[in-house]
């Protein structure tokens, strides 16, 4: 549960059958996230049951999840707060709540995690990633380029950006940023079905709920250009 640490995070969730199930127990409950390490986090228990089929005993079925990424993880250990891992509660919420600044920190990549995801390579699909910033004009170019080495490219786009540069994404997040967050992981696990050698990405405005959605971009591609 600690992994090594001392320290152990704690959350109480909001869904109505993970709070019955606690309940239930009367007890506190060890939850690490249900897939194997590394790969794109579950939003559904399909994922689950793709990456843990006979390793564990059952599956309880909630639904798909909300937000579609994992929770907000705040360190408590120092003087003052700081945000470790970035989910949809944003830092701008928690200082509101707590009305002080929260730290600004960077974990070392030569450091012991202090929270799951904090590891650069993670969230990782089994195909390369490259994450495309600039305009439009910029995403197409680098798509055409390795369609044209006869690379079988897997295309994740916003269904806005899509329509914008007239190709069609192989799977499309949506519109709103609260979409693109629900529908990342289902996105990326979905060119692992498929014959792709590589994934281009968009990239997405570090502004509230895009600040965790880049955040795990950024940690699952292979290079940003």
């Amino acid at each position: 549960m600690t992994a090594g640490l001392d320290t152990i995070a704690v959350r109480i969730p909001a869904h109505p059958v993970a709070l019955q199930l606690l309940n239930a127990c009367d007890f506190p409950v060890a939850a690490p996230s249900a897939n194997l390490s590394g790969k794109p986090s579950p939003t559904s228990a399909e994922h689950v049951f793709n990456d843990l089929s006979g390793k564990i005993p059952l599956i309880i079925d909630g639904g798909n999840t909300g937000v579609g990424l994992e929770s907000t993880v705040i360190d408590c250990t120092g003087k003052r707060p700081h945000v470790l891992r970035y989910g949809s509660i944003t830092e701008q919420m928690i200082e509101q709540i707590l009305h002080i600044k929260l730290v600004k920190t960077k974990q070392a990549e030569n450091n012991i995690p202090k929270s799951p995801g904090l590891k650069y390579k993670h969230y990782a699909p089994a195909i390369p990633l490259i994450l495309v910033e600039g305009n439009s004009d910029k995403l197409k170019k680098e798509i055409s380029a390795y369609q044209a080495q006869g690379k079988n490219v897997g295309i994740l786009l916003s269904d806005k950006t899509a329509k914008k540069i007239h190709l069609e994404s192989n799977y499309k997040l949506g519109t709103t940023i609260e979409e693109i967050a629900s529908n990342l992981y289902e996105g990326l696990r979905s060119f692992e079905q498929g014959t792709y050698d590589v994934i281009i990405a968009e990239t997405y405005k570090k502004v509230g709920l895009g600040i965790a959605v880049m955040d795990r971009l950024t940690r699952a591609s292979t290079k940003i250009i």
